[in-house]
């Protein structure tokens, strides 16, 4: 009984003039083609009565992904072509295999999955190696992994052409300027992301401090980099950095940081009232007022005067253990993003001085 098993990839694509011819041994899909087969006389532009010679006739496998159980194996058979030309000059020529590599004994589809792991997702090169035998039957070292990132590394440009080329894709005039601190480092990574979410340009140095950063931004504009608006945190560095190499550019806090600080803030009273109601909780009544009635202390208050009632986070049930802190936590977190959508446009309503248990 013969099964047929319709197979498709990018290799069978490209040289479907060599015939390919598949069969399944020793739990492989072989496919095999010949690459003597082409019709060289066109593609060397010569003629039919010219005779082709092969020499140093040799066979050998390259692997393929697979989504089937059993490994895709390509076994190819080539040789050194040659002729004479009507001069009775020799020509030498080797054919070549498109979508694969003869060296690396895999196709370029594995070949891109491999630096795909290793550098868009985040691997390592020995969790790449495992994943691609597990999923796709694709038995690759990790030195070989290592070895084709390295490839793709030598042949980028360099840091300077990319930034021109980025800057030749889409103008960028504006900055997100921010710092990065690298596990088992002690330098400071600084990037600069443009407005189109790309990143441009990161460079090390030894401090965060005005010194350091403003050759990195002096780098920047000798690249043609015209910046008009730069986006930092707090560090006042960084401002006088940017006066000074760019002194007609606008500086803007960023929004991450002013909302951090405020869940700093709020968070912090938060905690505070938490641990007086513990206390509450914990000593004696006192003229018949409950241990943990809903009482704000003079900062809550403050701020709680500044929101709506839909806003405010209720205080927990008296003598409820504190295994629900992470519910009041999510109270907390809807708090901050309420407060920061919609508080601007909100009147400020006075808080109920009534006591009530939530």
């Amino acid at each position: 009984m013969i099964i047929q098993l319709p197979v498709e990839t990018e290799v069978l694509e490209k040289i479907g003039d060599l015939k390919p011819r598949g069969k399944a041994e020793n739990n492989q899909i072989i496919i095999e083609f010949d690459t003597r087969q082409r019709d060289y006389h066109k593609l060397l532009g010569i003629p039919r009565r010219t005779k082709i010679g092969w020499s140093n006739e040799r066979t050998f496998d390259v692997q393929e992904l697979s989504g089937f159980a059993w490994p895709i194996i390509y076994r190819i058979t080539t040789a050194d072509g040659y002729y004479n030309n009507e001069q009775s000059q020799r020509g030498n020529f080797t054919p070549e295999i498109a979508g694969l590599s003869t060296y690396r004994k895999v196709s370029d589809v594995v070949w891109r999955l491999g630096v795909f792991l290793c550098i868009i997702a985040g691997l390592g090169s020995r969790q790449a190696s495992w994943l691609m035998q597990v999923l796709f039957q694709v038995t690759v070292s990790k030195s070989a992994i290592d070895r084709w990132v390295d490839e793709v590394a030598d042949a980028l440009p360099s840091e300077d052409e990319m930034v021109k080329l980025l800057y030749r894709q889409k103008p960028i005039t504006q900055g997100h300027f921010d710092e990065l601190f690298p596990l088992g480092t002690q330098s400071c990574l600084v990037v600069l992301k443009d407005e189109h979410g790309r990143i441009v340009a990161a460079q090390e140095v030894a401090h965060r401090d005005e010194e350091h950063v403003t050759p990195f931004l002096e780098r920047l504009k000798r690249l043609g980099l015209d910046l008009k608006t730069f986006y930092i945190d707090h560090w006042q560095a960084y401002a006088n950095a940017i006066k000074a190499v760019y002194p007609q550019a606008s500086i803007q806090l960023d929004y991450f940081h002013i909302l951090q600080n405020i869940w700093r803030k709020v968070w912090g009273e938060f905690r505070t009232h938490r641990r007086d109601l513990k206390e509450r909780g914990e000593g004696p009544k006192l003229n018949g007022t409950p241990r943990s009635s809903n009482v704000w202390p003079p900062s809550c208050g403050k701020i709680a005067t500044s929101f709506s009632s839909p806003m405010r986070i209720l205080v927990r049930k008296r003598n409820r253990p504190c295994k629900r802190s992470s519910r009041h936590n999510r109270r907390c977190h809807s708090f901050v993003v309420s407060y920061t959508k919609y508080g601007p446009s909100l009147k400020a309503r006075p808080l109920k001085q009534k006591h009530k248990q939530s």
